[in-house]
């Protein structure tokens, strides 16, 4: 009998939770997401991620019984998210963890959200070494990895992430959070834009850090500065030089690394890995230089449990019950 996996990913403002097995086959899923509660104030506010996690965590956690015939007593592992994230809503996924495991005696296995997102890419075996880029709304790192579990540093934001500054970009503009798909709406929705220059940051070869922090700043002072009109036909050239910029220097400084440290594997995953200039053109990029993608199906880059559930196979196979992964976070949200 293929055991089954019950896991849970409560790190931010998402609420998840699915059942697999062994083999990495989703017996069932459900995501309670937020977002229209924090569209109103531009952005996630932690009190009100944790008060709607510790109220939807019971009700998520019967939809995917109710979905199945399963019962709890058919689990025989759960794995939860430990960090890194909003400390009280992470509290409530473990505390809802921890008492499963004492209701139903089901040993706990600890998982790393960022290593959730690196995992979400993969499909049955993972290939080493590999370069990995999360991209999300609270990190932007790179990391090389050799091993199962090992992962250095690499390339991080000296700032902000880079979901957090496209939100601050589209707040600016007017646009509805979250930022980042509001703006690749607006750029999905015609063929041809006029670029306009942006500053590049940081945009030496060696240098795999990031900084997004200034392009607000630039774009603020652009739009009141511009003797254009400000209508529908500038936001979307504006939109589309924002994503040609920032993308752009993403796709350039992951490409460098895997090419620096000669590494054929890349790994890719995060909410802003949905962004469909960034998808096109990072497929191309590695195309071109010869590189193995393995990015994250859309449905997979934001926040779910079955990414969880992925880095929990690996452990269990490992036998690694009680190790929380050393993953480096120059930028998490604590």
């Amino acid at each position: 009998m293929n055991k089954k996996i019950l896991s849970i990913e409560n790190s931010c403002d998402d609420t998840c939770i699915c059942i697999s097995d062994l083999n990495m086959n989703i017996i069932t899923s459900a995501v309670y997401n937020k977002s229209f509660i924090h569209a109103k104030f531009n952005g996630i506010i932690p009190e009100l991620a944790s008060k709607y996690n510790s109220v939807k965590i019971l009700e998520v956690f019967d939809d995917v019984f109710n979905k199945t015939k399963l019962k709890t007593s058919d689990i025989s592992y759960i794995a939860v998210t430990y960090g890194p994230g909003l400390i009280n809503s992470l509290s409530i996924g473990i505390n809802f963890a921890k008492n499963l495991c004492l209701l139903y005696s089901i040993p706990i296995i600890k998982i790393n959200h960022l290593e959730g997102h690196i995992f979400s890419g993969i499909k049955e075996k993972i290939q080493f070494p590999f370069i990995s880029l999360v991209i999300s709304g609270g990190n932007t790192v790179i990391y090389l990895s050799e091993k199962l579990f090992s992962y250095e540093l690499i390339g991080f934001s000296l700032d902000e992430a880079v979901g957090e500054s496209l939100d601050k970009l589209a707040s600016i503009m007017g646009l509805k959070y979250p930022g980042g798909v509001s703006i690749d709406n607006i750029v999905s929705s015609r063929n041809y834009f006029k670029l306009y220059k942006f500053p590049s940051i940081l945009n030496t070869k060696d240098n795999f850090n990031f900084s997004f922090s200034g392009y607000k700043t630039f774009v603020s002072s652009f739009i009141k500065n511009s003797d254009i009109f400000f209508d529908k036909i500038f936001l979307g050239d504006i939109c589309y030089s924002i994503q040609y910029y920032i993308f752009n220097s993403i796709i350039k400084k992951t490409i460098n690394s895997c090419l620096k440290f000669k590494i054929k594997n890349l790994y890719i995953g995060g909410g802003v890995a949905c962004n469909s200039y960034f998808r096109k053109k990072i497929l191309e990029e590695s195309i071109k230089n010869n590189i193995n993608l393995f990015i994250a199906d859309k449905e997979l880059c934001s926040d779910n449990a079955i990414m969880i559930s992925k880095v929990a196979v690996f452990k269990i196979k490992k036998k690694v019950f009680d190790d929380f992964s050393f993953i480096p976070e120059p930028n998490a949200k604590l």
